[in-house]
């Protein structure tokens, strides 16, 4: 018999900087109290849990015991676990619905782009995400680059689809502007600080210069261990595995001076009609280091600096030719 989970409605803590919610006609005040009128209820088989406020954070599910998590799988909300449609094919559909035009200035932070007249479907990995979700010693949330003005909205869309995670992370409505890239990545590494023994990070992610950004990031955990997250690009046809970026970074814990570079005439090239990427046959990958006792290494390519500590000894290059290009991605069907 399921029980029934209560998410109420909650007035932002965030300090208001207008009068007029931004992408909106209607005056905050109403967009507010239509939130707080608006509140939700969740359908599990898990026993009833108290069910925590953030201000940019909801708890659906009881959180295992953080020390029993070795997995943090993460899957964005828009074009990746559901089919949302953007202001383009929105503004059309909405006038043949209803015969109004839309009333909004803005489109990603309106609560009415996920209600009716659009029919959100599921995207390309909602069958991942009930693949992953029943696994053990898993933590999985939904990350949003959509406001938490718009919590109630987007849970209401997990909920007809019965797409539970843990919790869903939404970006906070700050006074300053962040990208949702930078939101992203700082969410992500505060998810990770929570889960001690944590072993890796599983992400879905449909823009491509989040996935590539993901893909050549890496998340700390346990002090000065490092971890690569396995990033999923999400497309309407298919996901592919990206291929990490930097196996050889180097960090705190090696020894002497050392550092990793890609020298060459050439550059990261991406086949735009397959969306995988590979080195150009003219890269030249180097990876160097030398000496005892603590140093600074520096990591770069043709378009990222990195500085760094390192330690190490010994020399290892390689050089990418036309052989090891690859032939066929990792790819995934969905």
């Amino acid at each position: 018999m399921s029980s029934m989970i209560e998410v109420n409605g909650k007035k932002s803590s965030y300090r208001k900087r207008k009068n007029i919610a931004k992408g909106s006609n209607t005056p905050r005040s109403k967009v507010e109290n239509k939130t707080q009128q608006n509140n939700v209820t969740l359908t599990s088989n898990n026993d009833p849990v108290q069910v925590n406020q953030h201000e940019n954070i909801t708890e659906i599910r009881k959180l295992l015991e953080p020390a029993t998590i070795k997995s943090l799988q993460i899957f964005d909300f828009d074009a990746t676990l559901f089919n949302t449609p953007c202001p383009e094919e929105g503004h059309p559909l909405y006038l043949k619905q209803t015969g109004n035009q839309w009333p909004h200035n803005g489109w990603w932070r309106c609560p009415e782009s996920l209600m009716e007249p659009f029919n959100i479907q599921p995207g390309p990995a909602f069958e991942a995400f009930f693949q992953h979700i029943k696994l053990p010693n898993t933590h999985t949330i939904v990350m949003t680059g959509r406001s938490c003005t718009l919590k109630n909205a987007v849970i209401n869309v997990l909920t007809a689809n019965n797409a539970l995670p843990a919790s869903v992370v939404m970006k906070p409505d700050l006074d300053g502007y962040i990208s949702t890239l930078h939101y992203k990545l700082k969410a992500i590494q505060e998810e990770a600080d929570k889960l001690p023994n944590l072993e890796k990070i599983l992400l879905w992610e449909d823009r491509f210069e989040h996935a590539e950004r993901f893909n050549r990031t890496r998340i700390k955990v346990r002090g000065d261990t490092n971890i690569h997250m396995n990033v999923y690009y999400v497309q309407p046809d298919k996901t592919t595995l990206l291929s990490p970026r930097f196996n050889h970074h180097s960090s705190a814990g090696q020894r002497g001076r050392g550092g990793h570079s890609y020298r060459g005439r050439g550059s990261i090239h991406y086949d735009t009609k397959e969306h995988t990427h590979y080195q150009h046959p003219n890269h030249t990958h180097q990876h160097h280091g030398r000496g005892r006792g603590r140093g600074r290494g520096n990591h770069q390519d043709t378009h990222h600096h990195y500085r760094g500590r390192g330690r190490g000894r010994g020399n290892n290059q390689e050089r990418i030719t036309n052989d090891s290009l690859p032939t066929d991605p990792t790819t995934l069907s969905t």
